[in-house]
């Protein structure tokens, strides 16, 4: 509790005199992940795998695309291939300064060939 205190009255102090300090939280940017997959995947092992690249990335991250999702997709055990994937129903979702993504619904389906 003290050290929240003093950090408070250290931005407080730190600031120009007459200025307003004003913290805002990043809002949540929803990606929802649509693939094809031959082989057998482990959605939930997936989804935290897409989840722990977010989390190393997301601060510094302007988009991310089929391409990075599906290097994550094919490196999951039991996937032999993969194809039409998409994110939001596109090849790419934009994530701007004050946003950060988080996983949606991740629909999988069947690749046949």
């Amino acid at each position: 509790m003290v050290i929240k205190k003093k950090g408070g009255d250290y931005k407080g102090g730190q600031r120009p005199i007459g200025a307003d300090v004003t913290v805002i939280s990043p809002a949540p940017k929803t990606m929802n992940i649509k693939a094809d997959v031959a082989g057998t995947l482990d959605k939930e092992a997936f989804v935290a795998a897409i989840n722990a690249y977010l989390k190393k990335k997301n601060l510094d991250l302007k988009y991310i695309s089929v391409a990075q999702v599906t290097d994550i997709l094919m490196g999951q055990t039991g996937v032999i291939d993969c194809d039409n994937v998409t994110l939001n129903d596109g090849r790419r979702v934009t994530v701007s300064e004050d946003e950060l993504l988080s996983v949606g619904e991740v629909i999988i389906n069947e690749l046949t060939s």
